[in-house]
């Protein structure tokens, strides 16, 4: 049962009245070429002991935001398969315990795109009015009941099939549900497409994952989805790479998205504990630094305080206490005495002195 707008649909039967494909099981499917035509016919069964007078329309067919397959509402225009479908009559009355054939033509314009194409054939009952009342807020309202089933046509205009599907960016949250990703799909072909999609998980903690997505049973072209895929119990730090792998009629698709969170407590811990050592750290790489200057210092105080030998025959200086004159050391010289030749001495100074006297003396001896 369907109420009025789009909603999942089926050839269904709600025991009362159903309809469905004369000739098929379940949905019309139909294979033609641009410019090409085909009559079908849809029976309608009444098993009610009245006879009832039904609506008879045709309808394109959209997806929900699942990605469901779904009739559009009658309001809509009919551009696609409704608009190539022609009834007899826009309504018809089955009587008690009957069945009727209702026929339609669907004739496929010339210069048509090859591709897949979807609606179907709404049978709707009369409207249910409902009894007024108040609601909560004293507002006064009416509900009424618009009943419709619908059988679909699936239909194939012969030409180059493009199987092709776009993948949009990989995203996630974590909330109170647990780690949800989410990936946006679009056909972008002119098949209708079946994906398949999952996502793998590598945790940082051991014991990868692989999640499922909710994937529509069919994608019709132009269509786009979001699939989501849930992780209820997610591991409490996680720096990992997420990569969602779509398969279907077109080729495999890939995306992928970074995947790190760890609780807030926990982050600041870590931060602090780096800074710490990154403090520790720099006070000893300092006070290695500073030990390796006073290290250097001592080896030149060492140096310094390392007096060379002196050169054979050569006196070490005599250290004095500050403030006095060192003495000149004064060689030993012993004078030899010399027969004097006698004579006037002459009584001017001897040149050079006694000093004099003494160097002569002195290099006599050492002769």
């Amino acid at each position: 049962m369907l109420q009025s707008g789009a909603a999942p649909a089926a050839a269904v039967d709600n025991g009362t009245i159903g309809i469905r494909p004369a000739t098929e099981s379940d949905f019309f499917h139909l294979n033609l070429f641009p410019g090409a035509a085909q009559d079908l016919s849809a029976l309608i069964t009444n098993r009610t002991a009245g006879a009832i007078t039904v609506q008879t329309y045709p309808v394109d067919a959209v997806s929900t935001t699942k990605g469901d397959f779904a009739f559009a509402s009658r309001e809509d225009p009919r551009r696609k398969v409704a608009g190539w479908t022609s009834l007899l009559g826009p309504s018809v009355t089955v009587p008690a315990h009957q069945v009727v054939r209702v026929p339609f033509r669907v004739t496929v314009p010339v210069g048509t795109e090859p591709g897949d194409y979807s609606g179907g054939i709404i049978m709707q009952s009369p409207t249910e009015v409902g009894k007024v009342s108040p609601n909560s807020k004293g507002a006064v309202m009416r509900m009424d009941i618009v009943q419709r089933q619908g059988v679909r046509i699936y239909l194939t205009v012969a030409g180059k099939a493009l199987h092709q599907l776009d993948l949009g960016s990989l995203t996630w949250v974590k909330n109170d549900n647990g780690l949800e990703f989410f990936l946006p799909i679009h056909n972008a072909g002119n098949t209708i497409l079946r994906p398949r999609a999952t996502v793998s998980l590598p945790s940082l903690l051991g014991g990868d994952k692989l999640l499922t997505f909710d994937t529509p049973a069919a994608l019709l072209p132009g269509a786009s989805v979001v699939l989501q895929a849930r992780l209820s119990a997610p591991a409490i730090v996680e720096f990992a790479t997420a990569i969602a792998t779509v398969t279907s009629e077109a080729p495999a698709r890939q995306s992928s998205v970074e995947v790190r969170y760890a609780p807030l407590p926990l982050l600041a811990g870590s931060v602090g504990a780096l800074i710490l050592l990154v403090f520790i750290g720099w006070r000893v790489l300092r006070f290695v630094r500073r030990a390796r200057k006073a290290l250097k210092r001592l080896a030149g105080m060492d140096a310094a305080s390392q007096v060379s030998p002196m050169p054979q025959g050569v006196a070490e200086p005599e250290l004095v206490p500050a403030g006095l004159v060192a003495a000149e050391p004064v060689s030993a010289v012993v004078v030899a005495a010399e027969p004097v030749a006698t004579g006037p001495v002459s009584a001017g100074p001897v040149p050079g002195g006694r000093r004099a006297n003494r160097i002569q003396s002195s290099q006599k001896r050492f002769k």
